[in-house]
């Protein structure tokens, strides 16, 4: 029986999946702005990670942050496509895959 899906389909979300995991990512997200303007806070994001591992789009769920949160916004969405993910598998079919992220910022 041939697989259910090809590489770069979207994953079905069942228990044979391995999500998206990113070994190099910070815990921490270090910002120019965000560390000249001593900005804290963390962002939500709803990323899409493709079958190479790559961040095709992002989507910001909630800001937790005092002050510039349109700032943070901006800069979680790039720091979030700037990531590099071991794709997401199914039966070891590299596929899509939607996880959520939080990206945190801390100044020094």
């Amino acid at each position: 029986m041939p697989p259910l899906i090809k590489p770069g389909d979207l994953c079905p979300y069942d228990s044979d999946v391995l999500l998206p995991e990113c070994p190099k990512c910070k815990p921490v997200e270090r910002d120019w702005l965000a560390e000249r303007l001593e900005l804290d806070g963390e962002v939500d994001l709803q990323i899409l990670v493709d079958e190479k591992g790559r961040v095709t789009h992002a989507e910001v769920r909630d800001v937790r942050a005092p002050r510039m949160r349109a700032q943070l916004r901006a800069s979680a969405v790039e720091a979030a496509r700037r990531r590099r993910y071991e794709p997401a598998r199914w039966r070891g079919i590299p596929c899509k895959a939607q996880i959520l992220i939080t990206v945190v910022y801390v100044h020094d």
